[in-house]
């Protein structure tokens, strides 16, 4: 996509008017186009805050992976390699079951933990 059809993209989109501040990429085996859009000065190298969107791409980079390497979703976690041998995890724990956020964690903290920090029973 050359960069003067991503600009214009940005500033056809009338959804945008009150937005301070945007900026697009776009990258299809080869140079990355950008754009920017909005009254705030912002480059295609400014920094955002993205909070939770980190998980959605981290899971798109661990399914790739998984699927490159030819390792099923099914796979138990404890089977991964690399994993930190204090792993908490239940055996039968799956990627996919932490992909979509469905526990099967052990706790991280016993009852007296919690207790010493003022939440549970007394």
């Amino acid at each position: 996509m050359p960069e003067a059809n991503l600009q214009k993209l940005l500033e056809g989109q009338t959804g945008l008017r009150d937005v301070p501040a945007l900026a697009a990429g776009a990258s299809v085996a080869g140079p990355r186009t950008t754009a920017t859009r909005g009254p705030l000065a912002v480059t295609a190298e400014s920094c955002f805050r993205i909070a939770s969107l980190t998980k959605a791409f981290t899971s798109v980079a661990l399914v790739r992976t998984l699927r490159d390497n030819r390792v099923p979703l099914r796979t138990p976690v404890v089977e991964l390699p690399h994993l930190a041998p204090d792993w908490r995890a239940g055996a039968s724990l799956t990627v996919e079951q932490i992909l979509g956020q469905v526990s099967g964690l052990r706790e991280s903290v016993d009852a007296a933990t919690v207790k010493a920090l003022g939440e549970g029973a007394r």
